[in-house]
């Protein structure tokens, strides 16, 4: 019984800890509201236009099969304003989000560089400068993604999901309320994969430091190397070491191909048993 409470213990003060480091990376994203408001406003602008897609080929195709003409032409015009906005979109979205993004890696890279060199002697010496190159790389570069690209991406498909729906309840509930069925199935499939491919690129992160750290010592150490004629051994272990990175990238490869595929049968799979609501169309 203690060691269950214990347990239960160590998982609530490491959530606890992820949720007040997520907290505090939410302070890096604070000065850039102004883009974050504007990636916002991109992110409607582009589930409208979806929506208004659907709507646009709709009301093509019923005008062009009663031979309306004049409704025809119309329906034309808005879709010349639906390719502006598509335009418009397609280059505010990725330029804003790089800004941001962008932005918020350097700011980690510059406070992280400035809290290394403010290190005590003692910490210092006791790291790697291989691994301390990792960190300011590799690991920004993630934690910035996180707070920047995956968090907007999260949010527009959030936001995309609930916009669909209320379209697809105005259209067909029946057919509304099997899709909703699919978004439990996908977050549980999402966990189950999301958890190996967290724990795959935390084994590659390190095998990264590792190489960096390798390398290091390698082009400090080169006239060392050269005197004792030591360069079959060091391309050996640095191909070994490239291998280990290339296993562990085709495991990330793998485990999102499979995400995607299950992800999607699981979404096509709701319209294969259940044909009643389009029936009820067709007649």
């Amino acid at each position: 019984m203690l060691a269950l409470i214990g347990k239960h213990n160590r998982l609530f003060l490491r959530k606890r800890e992820q949720r007040n480091v997520f907290l505090n990376l939410l302070r890096y994203a604070a000065p850039y509201w102004h883009v974050y408001v504007a990636l916002g406003l991109t992110v409607l602008a582009s589930i409208a236009n979806d929506l208004l897609l659907a709507t646009f080929l709709m009301r093509l195709t019923d005008a062009a099969v009663a031979g309306d003409l004049s409704e025809v032409r119309r329906v034309i015009g808005l879709g010349v304003g639906l390719v502006a906005l598509l335009a418009l979109v397609s280059f505010a979205y990725p330029y804003l989000n790089v800004i941001a993004t962008n932005a918020i890696q350097r700011d980690l890279r510059r406070d992280l560089f400035s809290h290394i060199l403010r290190l005590p002697t003692r910490d210092y010496v006791a790291m790697h400068s291989g691994d301390l190159v990792s960190r300011l790389t590799n690991d920004v570069g993630g934690i910035g993604n996180a707070i920047g690209h995956n968090l907007v991406l999260i949010l527009r498909h959030l936001i995309a999901a609930l916009a669909a729906f209320v379209y697809l309840v105005k259209i067909n509930w029946q057919m509304a309320l099997l899709c909703s069925l699919v978004g439990p199935i996908t977050l549980l499939v999402g966990r189950i994969f999301g958890q190996a491919m967290r724990r795959n690129n935390d084994s590659l992160h390190k095998i990264l430091a590792r190489v960096n750290a390798f390398l290091h010592d390698t082009f400090s150490g080169y006239v060392v190397v050269r005197a004792f004629a030591l360069e079959g051994r060091f391309i050996q272990r640095y191909e070994q070491n490239t291998s280990q990175i290339l296993t562990y990238e085709k495991r990330q490869a793998k485990l999102q191909g499979s995400l995607d595929a299950t992800a999607n049968v699981v979404a096509l799979g709701t319209f294969h048993p259940h044909q009643r609501p389009w029936r009820g169309l067709r007649r």
